[in-house]
């Protein structure tokens, strides 16, 4: 017991106080067998064996430790599955299938555990965060407020992607979103023209790259420069809405009903306005 509360404290100090990457497998003395320990701006997971078959798990969020014994299967846990991404049946194969369905309810109860336990897998994280975010919007359209206590690990989440890789278009699209649907759209607008800017045909940036220019044209105040800038943002706009109609899935009717109300929304304004 005290070898374990002093492995715990060295852990704990070390993490707090200078976190490292530490390499699998490797010796760290009296707190036992360190097996993995990964540092991502701010975020720090470690996973070691005090005695054999115990097993912890340890994170730092904001400075604040937490501690959890996950038992014997953790260290198998933490491989990244993503190396089964093309094996039929995976996870990510199951989850892809799952998103393309909407169903992000399942996305999120087959992924969540998975990607607590690795942290560092880009894919399983991404695809759990894309259901995450379109849950969260799902949840406000139907005035389920629930949205609001799920967006902040959503953002974060988002946040963390993109520093993984930042020149991945769904991460910014991940925490534009986020924030669109916490009301931060001036803050969203010039993350998502990222997304757009890195994969320009997907159409659902393009629809959310829409929302947000149309956020920005709802400034304007009156006067007459407002109503050349409010006439700019309409076109473009409309120019996003038409370019996501274009490569918008077949199947995917929901959002064709979508785009259609926005152009002809963007129609009405334009017209009612003398734009």
């Amino acid at each position: 017991m005290i070898l374990r509360r002093s492995a715990l404290f060295f852990v704990l100090f070390s993490l707090i106080n200078a976190p490292l990457v530490l390499p699998l497998d490797n010796e760290t003395g009296a707190a036992g067998r360190m097996f993995q320990l990964v540092t991502k701006e701010g975020k720090v997971v470690a996973e070691f064996s005090i005695t054999e078959g115990e097993k912890v798990l340890i994170t730092l969020e904001n400075g604040v430790p937490h501690v959890r014994n996950i038992g014997s299967a953790a260290v198998a846990a933490t491989q990244p599955t993503a190396r089964d991404e093309g094996r039929p049946g995976s996870d990510i194969e199951r989850a892809k299938a799952l998103l393309q369905k909407k169903d992000y309810g399942a996305v999120i109860a087959l992924l969540s555990d998975k990607a607590f336990r690795n942290p560092n897998d880009f894919q399983l994280n991404l695809l759990l965060a894309r259901a995450e975010v379109e849950k969260c919007e799902q949840q406000k359209e139907s005035g389920d407020n629930a949205y609001k206590t799920a967006l902040r690990n959503v953002y974060q989440r988002g946040q963390r992607l993109y520093n993984m890789n930042r020149s991945h278009p769904e991460p910014y699209y991940i925490v534009a979103k986020s924030l669109y649907l916490n009301d931060k759209a001036a803050k969203a607008y010039g993350i998502v023209r990222k997304a757009v800017y890195y994969e320009p045909l997907n159409p659902y940036y393009q629809l959310l790259y829409g929302d947000l220019i149309m956020e920005q044209a709802a400034t304007w105040k009156g006067d007459r420069d407002g109503a050349d800038y409010a006439a700019k943002m309409y076109k473009e706009a409309t120019a996003a809405y038409e370019k996501a109609l274009l490569y918008s899935p077949k199947n995917d009717n929901d959002l064709g009903k979508k785009l259609h109300s926005r152009i002809e929304r963007v129609d009405k304004l334009t017209k009612r306005r003398g734009l």
